[in-house]
């Protein structure tokens, strides 16, 4: 899917439950991430309402239980 298809989407509020962002363009995919944030979270929720980890830090067990 094109970056401007999946923006097409989000705008839609079609949104799938899990997304992979791959592509040479690093930049097409962090604006489609930011276009999907805001379309779940809004501008205000974001601090709230997402939870972010560096999986050499953090253990994946400490994310799922945080998750809960």
């Amino acid at each position: 899917m094109s970056p401007a298809q999946f923006q097409t989407r989000i705008k839609r509020k079609e949104i799938s439950p899990a997304y992979l962002f791959l592509g040479a363009e690093a930049y097409q995919g962090r604006r489609c991430r930011e276009a999907l944030l805001d379309a779940m979270l809004g501008s205000g929720e974001r601090e709230n309402g997402l939870a972010q980890y560096d999986l050499t830090e953090v253990s994946l067990a400490q994310v799922v239980d945080d998750a809960r």
